[in-house]
C-alpha cells in the first residue's frame, strides 16, 4: 500500500511539471 501511494505521488509530480 505505501509502495502505491508513493507511486501515486511520483505520477502527481510528472502530472503537474507536465504543466
Amino acid at each position: 500500500m505505501l509502495e502505491s501511494m508513493h507511486y501515486t505521488t511520483v505520477i502527481q509530480f510528472i502530472f503537474w511539471c507536465d504543466k
